[in-house]
């Protein structure tokens, strides 16, 4: 723990938060919650997903909670899930912890490998924002005020809501000229039809003349 405590403070004078935008998937992961259950987080996508590597003994750590409460509390209606990888491994710490804070949001105990595969974590709090594929979008190392985190949010929800607005758009075109393309084909075939109603007509009356 009072390595997790170095880091920390080593995280705190690193300076302000860290931000790069990254394009690979997020690593997948099934970790137990500390009620029993499992989390994977392949599970959830179609989510804006709030990954945060953190630690009770993380002063940047337990000040950045309060605010993911109010954001998870603000967007879960919204799609929008966050997820607590704590590198605690005494569960019972971390039980009255989340308790006594009143944490509303997952928790699970990081493994060495979920760390691993995340880059290494060291410094914390790291936090990682994944879209709704689940690709990594944003990384923050250090503490990292709430108004960046829901202007991320923010603009995540509005890139949702444009994709889905131009699919919807999309189809319904695609739509449209199939139903055109349908009446067209309908349109000919009845035209097809009276021809050749009339030219069976003809003759017959031609046969009545003689």
């Amino acid at each position: 723990m009072q390595r997790i405590r170095i880091l920390a403070i080593a995280a705190i004078f690193a300076g302000a938060s860290i931000l790069a935008a990254q394009s690979a998937p997020a690593p997948d992961f099934t970790l137990p919650t500390l009620e029993g259950n499992t989390i994977s987080l392949s599970s959830y996508k179609g989510k804006i997903v709030i990954l945060d590597f953190w630690a009770i003994l993380c002063p940047p750590c337990r000040a950045e909670i309060p605010g993911f409460i109010e954001i998870y509390s603000k967007y879960k209606d919204r799609g929008v899930e966050i997820i607590g990888l704590a590198l605690d491994r005494e569960q019972g710490k971390l039980k009255s912890f989340v308790a006594e804070n009143k944490i509303n949001y997952p928790i699970v105990v990081a493994s060495k490998d979920v760390q691993n595969d995340f880059g290494k974590v060291q410094l914390i709090p790291t936090t990682f924002i994944l879209d709704q594929r689940l690709n990594i979008v944003k990384k923050h190392v250090g503490f990292t005020e709430k108004v960046s985190f829901e202007a991320e949010i923010e603009e995540l929800l509005k890139a949702a809501e444009v994709e889905t607005i131009a699919s919807s758009s999309t189809s319904s075109s695609t739509s449209s000229a199939s139903s055109t393309s349908s009446a067209s084909i309908a349109s000919s075939a009845s035209m097809a039809s009276s021809t050749s109603s009339a030219s069976s007509a003809s003759p017959a009356s031609s046969a009545s003349e003689r």
